[in-house]
C-alpha cells in the first residue's frame, strides 16, 4: 500500500446506523495531489472519500477508479468531497459519468459532503440537485483565516540544492472559495486551506510547481 495513503485511514466516512464496513480498497494509482479511500457498508453502500485536487492532469485516473466501482454491484455510491481543495469541470464531468453509470446499473450516486469549492462548482453548473435530490449537504467548516504562511517549494528530485521559500500574506478569497495569498512582489499566489493544503494559482510567467509547496502558518 502506498505510504501516501496513511492519513486517509483517519478519514473513513461515517457509516449509517447498524452498518459495518470493510475496506474495498485504497486508491494507489492516482497522482500525488489526489487521494481516495473506499469503504463498503453491510448495507451495500460504497462510501468514497476524496481529498486533494481534481483537475485535467488526474481526472482520467479518477474516472477509471470511480467507474470501476460499478463492478462491486453497490446498492448506492456516496461521495464525501469535503476535503477536495480544488475541482474544475474535468472533475465534474467524471462525477456526471459516474451518475449516468449508476442510472444504467440501478444504483444512485449521492453527495454526502462537499467543500466550498465543490459546492460552488455544482451550484454554478446547476448540477447540485442531481447528486442531492434536495437533501442538505454537509459543507465546509468556517475557521479564522490565517494571515501569513511560509511556503517552501520542493527542490528538483536527485539534487541537493536548498529549497526556496517565500512568505505570503492574505489578499482575499481565491477562485475555489479558499483564502488567497500572495508574496510582496506578486510573483507567487496561492489558495491555502485551513489545513494547509496549497493550490498554486497562475502567476503569469512563473510556472506552477508539479509538487505543491509545504505550507507553515506564521503568527
Amino acid at each position: 500500500m502506498s505510504e501516501n495513503l496513511g492519513p486517509l485511514n483517519r478519514l473513513t466516512p461515517a457509516l449509517g446506523p447498524g452498518t459495518t464496513a470493510t475496506a474495498v480498497g485504497s486508491v494507489e494509482d492516482l497522482p500525488d495531489r489526489l487521494f481516495a479511500r473506499t469503504m463498503r457498508g453491510s448495507d451495500g453502500v460504497l462510501r468514497v472519500h476524496l481529498s486533494g485536487e481534481i483537475d485535467p492532469e488526474n481526472s482520467d485516473a479518477l474516472r477509471g477508479v470511480l467507474l470501476a466501482l460499478g463492478e462491486e454491484r453497490p446498492s448506492a455510491v456516496e461521495l464525501d468531497l469535503h476535503d477536495v481543495a480544488f475541482m474544475d469541470c474535468s472533475g465534474l464531468n467524471v462525477l456526471l459519468e459516474l451518475r449516468l453509470q449508476g442510472i444504467a446499473a440501478g444504483f444512485p450516486v449521492r453527495l454526502r459532503a462537499a467543500s466550498r469549492t465543490v459546492l460552488r462548482l455544482l451550484e454554478v453548473s446547476e448540477t447540485l440537485p442531481l447528486f442531492t435530490g434536495g437533501r442538505p449537504v454537509r459543507g465546509p467548516v468556517l475557521t479564522t483565516r490565517i494571515q501569513r504562511w511560509l511556503l517552501t517549494f520542493p527542490g528538483t528530485p536527485g539534487c541537493h540544492a536548498d529549497q526556496p521559500s517565500v512568505v505570503v500574506a492574505l489578499i482575499g478569497t481565491g477562485p475555489g472559495g479558499h483564502p488567497a495569498y500572495s508574496d510582496a512582489a506578486g510573483t507567487v499566489r496561492a489558495e491555502i486551506t485551513a489545513t494547509g493544503h496549497v493550490h498554486v494559482l497562475d502567476s503569469g510567467p512563473h510556472p506552477s510547481p508539479r509538487t505543491p509547496p509545504h505550507a507553515q502558518p506564521l503568527t
